[in-house]
């Protein structure tokens, strides 16, 4: 398995950790399709990636930033508030470890973004970039 989706599995197990999150997936779903008590749902996907050579010896090591985006989805009154409440969850629950159990060298929330879901009242969305550091070898990302 490669490091990418390690780190992938990795973040869905520290999130199912935050009790505000109800659900969490790998695949994009139709948040109008979801009854009430799934909320608030996220969705991680793996995004973006810029790499670089670290070290021009025998043994070449690249250094790769890695962009996770975990869309937030919450439903109800107070939609702005309910995602504030579960961005500060998880920003706190990724905060605990930034080696993600030795998977990374560092990782972080680089970018939060409010997001509407087609003026679809009550839904409320966000995505946190979660930028990730780490170190492979070539040929084995």
């Amino acid at each position: 398995m490669s490091r990418r989706e390690d780190i992938a599995k990795h973040l869905i197990e520290q999130l199912k950790q935050v009790r505000y999150i109800k659900n969490i997936s790998r695949n994009p779903i139709n948040a109008t399709q979801l009854a009430k008590d799934q909320f608030p749902f996220v969705v991680i996907e793996t995004a973006n990636e810029v790499r670089e050579n670290s070290s021009f010896s025998n043994e070449v090591r690249q250094v790769a930033d890695v962009d996770y985006v975990i869309n937030v989805f919450v439903s109800g009154d107070e939609g702005d508030s309910r995602r504030n409440d579960v961005i500060e969850q998880i920003e706190k629950k990724l905060q605990t470890d930034s080696t993600l159990n030795g998977l990374a060298y560092d990782s972080m929330v680089s970018e939060i973004q409010v997001r509407e879901i087609a003026n679809n009242d009550p839904y409320a969305q966000a995505v946190i970039v979660y930028t990730v550091k780490y170190h492979y070898k070539r040929g084995t990302p």
